[in-house]
């Protein structure tokens, strides 16, 4: 029945039960057997003891049920060990750059690839090739994970996304894979985002040469940027062979803009390299001399040429005919305006005709 209305003299102490009244007394019961949560909190928690100087320490950690007694850690790289069977996963490091495989490769690529399940990270992975393609001669397996397609990072996009720089290529493009699964990439031991970010930088960089070595100028770009695109290449640690195409392609690109002083220092870091240059540099070298009015230089360099065993082109002949005749122009002009010198052998006097027509 619905509660009624009293009257209750004031001062005296009223009792009345509410939803909660059980809860309540529950907990009151609680209290008299242990305390105050608080009281239990600080009975569980372990309290602090002195150890005695050099006594040998044991205690739990969460994770001390993976390790045995008798054995100890002896490096990080067991950690990885110990935890893989737990996520169950394969141990190929992913912040190893020696497990990135990256290649060029002529359309139709002869690849076939599928998205991952988005609960494993998504991404785009390899499920078959072409018998005897260039992909599987290449190194190409079946599982390995795709992280860039024509210098654009691609992990983690679905198909679609994936392959469209890989459709709007015209021939070639350059592929960059991890030759491992998606749940070492994408899972607990995938790369850290620092490290990945870094290298996905490094990747562009070498893209960005691989285009100019390919004759796949961007659109906007000129030779200062191709100077700039060098230094990064230097400073990401590309290997010898990379960074030797970028300079080529860089001489090139000052060639096309007559820019002789760049074009003959690269020329000079080449000379410094293992791999003596052969006869690209020399011409792109030469041309820019020529075409930009250090007739000399270029003459030098022809001469230099022959000197190690270097074959010139037409091109090459060319620009060094071109020089020599702006050397002989130069010569007309210098002596068309010295002084005029006389003579300082003295005039013979001729003898006097004494014979006279009749």
């Amino acid at each position: 029945t619905p509660n009624q209305e009293a009257l209750v003299p004031e001062g005296e102490e009223v009792e009345f039960e509410t939803p909660l009244s059980s809860l309540n007394k529950g907990v009151w019961q609680l209290e008299e057997d242990i305390g105050t949560p608080l009281d239990w909190i600080k009975q569980s928690l372990p309290q602090e003891q002195l150890v005695p100087e050099g006594e040998e320490l044991r205690f739990q950690a969460p994770l001390s049920f993976l390790f045995r007694e008798d054995e100890e850690v002896e490096s990080e790289e067991m950690w990885s060990d110990l935890i893989a069977p737990l996520v169950k996963i394969d141990s190929v490091d992913t912040m190893n750059e020696s497990n990135y495989l990256t290649v060029t490769l002529q359309k139709p690529l002869g690849v076939t690839v599928e998205e991952n399940p988005r609960e494993l990270g998504g991404g785009v992975s390899i499920v078959a090739l072409e018998g005897g393609s260039r992909a599987e001669k290449l190194g190409l397996q079946p599982g390995f994970q795709l992280l860039a397609a024509g210098g654009v990072a691609v992990h983690g996009m679905s198909l679609a996304e994936a392959i469209r720089p890989i459709e709007v290529a015209e021939d070639k493009v350059q592929l960059t894979f991890f030759n491992g699964s998606a749940e070492a990439f994408y899972g607990l031991l995938g790369p850290k985002p620092s490290w990945l970010s870094a290298f996905l930088h490094k990747l562009h960089i070498k893209h960005l040469a691989w285009q100019w070595q390919e004759g796949q100028t961007p659109k906007g770009r000129t030779w200062s940027w191709a100077l700039e695109l060098l230094d990064e290449l230097r400073d990401s640690g590309a290997d010898e062979e990379t960074y030797s195409s970028a300079i080529c392609a860089a001489m090139e690109a000052c060639q096309k803009a007559s820019r002789w002083q760049p074009a003959l220092s690269l020329l000079n870091d080449l000379r410094q390299m293992p791999k003596t240059p052969d006869l690209g540099p020399y011409r792109a070298a030469l041309v820019a001399c020529d075409r930009g009015g250090e007739p000399l230089q270029a003459m030098w360099l022809l001469d230099e040429m022959k000197a190690k065993d270097i074959e010139p082109d037409a091109a090459s002949y060319d620009s060094a005919i071109n020089s020599c005749r702006a050397v002989l122009r130069s010569l007309q002009a210098q002596s068309s305006v010295l002084p005029t010198i006389p003579d300082p052998r003295p005039k013979r006097r001729g003898r006097r005709n004494k014979r006279k027509l009749l």
